[in-house]
Formats: C-alpha cells, sequence, structure tokens
C-alpha cells in the first residue's frame, strides 16, 4: 500500500491497502463532511502511474464504500424492554448520518444523537449477551464483530402462600429484566425445576409453579 494513493475529492484516503490483488483496495477517509462522496472525483496511482483517465481522475457515479473509516468499539447495555444506549467508535461525522443504519438481534434500532465518536441508540426490547449489533451504511453491511448485552434478570420480591404447602404451588417474582419471551425463562427454588413460568408484566413480574 505505500505505493498506493488515493485522492477522493480534494481529501487523501489514508491506509491504503490491498483487500483482492489486482482488483479491490480500501483506504480511511478523514472526518469530514462528505455528504456528496457519490459525485466527487476519485484519483488513484499506482507507483506514480495514474489511474486511466489521462489527468488521472474518474469520476465516481456510485456511492462509496465507507466503512474503512467507521469503526465500531463497544456500546453500553439496556433494560430488556428497551433503552437508551450508548455505541462507541470513531469518524461517526465522516459520513453522512441519514444513511447509517442498525440492528440489534435483527431488530431496527433509532439513532437519537450522534458525535464523531459515539451515536445514541434506542435500543429493542431483547435479552441475553449475544445480540449481534449490525452497522449498516447505504444499506450495506460494515459492522457485524460487535455484540449487545442486555442487563440480567434481578429479584425485587416473592410472594407465595404461608405456610408453604406441600402440593405445587404458584409463586410470583416481582423484579427486572425478565424479558418478554417466557421460554427462555427458567427458574429453580433450591433443587427443584419449576414449570409454567408465565410473564405477568413484560420484564417486570413473572410466575411459575414449584413442584411439590
Amino acid at each position: 500500500g505505500s505505493q498506493i494513493a488515493v485522492i477522493i475529492g480534494n481529501t487523501t484516503c489514508a491506509n491504503p491497502q490491498i483487500l483482492t490483488p489486482n482488483t479491490v483496495l480500501s483506504c480511511t477517509l478523514p472526518p469530514g463532511n462528505y455528504n456528496n462522496i457519490s459525485s466527487l472525483p476519485i484519483s488513484i496511482s499506482v507507483g506514480n502511474q495514474p489511474s486511466a483517465s489521462g489527468n488521472g481522475t474518474n469520476s465516481v457515479t456510485v456511492p462509496i464504500n465507507t466503512q474503512a473509516s467507521i469503526v465500531i468499539q463497544g456500546s453500553t447495555p439496556t433494560q430488556t424492554n428497551g433503552g437508551l444506549v450508548t455505541i462507541t467508535g470513531t469518524n461517526f461525522n465522516s459520513v453522512d448520518l441519514s444513511k447509517i443504519s442498525i440492528t440489534i438481534g435483527g431488530v431496527p434500532a433509532t439513532i437519537v444523537s450522534s458525535s464523531g465518536t459515539t451515536l445514541v441508540v434506542k435500543a429493542p426490547a431483547g435479552t441475553g449477551t449475544d445480540n449481534t449489533l449490525n452497522v449498516y451504511f447505504n444499506k450495506n453491511l460494515i459492522s457485524s464483530q460487535n455484540t449487545f448485552t442486555y442487563f440480567p434478570p434481578s429479584i425485587n420480591n416473592v410472594t407465595y402462600s404461608f405456610p408453604y404447602q406441600s402440593t405445587a404451588q404458584r409463586i410470583t417474582i416481582n423484579g427486572n429484566n425478565f424479558g418478554n419471551d417466557s421460554s427462555l425463562i427458567k427458574a429453580t427454588v433450591g433443587n427443584y425445576q419449576c414449570s409454567d413460568v408465565q410473564i405477568v408484566v413484560p420484564s417486570e413480574e413473572i410466575s411459575y409453579t414449584v413442584p411439590a
């Protein structure tokens, strides 16, 4: 890449790298306003030899893949009923944010605000620690290496009959981050596996049956 030079408009694209020998390369655009990137001229030279046209300039007529300029570094967790989260990274201000879209676990998330290093996003409801965080630019996937985490469940209060009966009985649990899918919830009391788990209030209250 040291003998390759790429200029888009009047901006030098840094760190050019060969992705596929002879046919595909990538480079990193510095922060800036690239709203009209699809119409900017591009100049490429290899070993001081300019690209095909006489002056070394080719007109770009399709959107440029900017995945090299946007880097996702991490994200904050949120409650299972959804909420605002912060996605950290770099160069969010180097592209038109109206062309960026995000999904968490395959469900769209709404961008609320942004800076050069953060995106504040309204995450959808969900559970678990291995939800894929995908970032798209102009509907093209540019980042899929990150996962998103929801807060774990917590118990605030337990309601059951006194004294404890020798027959099976229902127990109600109040807390947080239970989610909204009872098939994902496993409840135990001591060494007993509970059954018939039901969502009473999404994310906040569940009930289940304790065996005799």
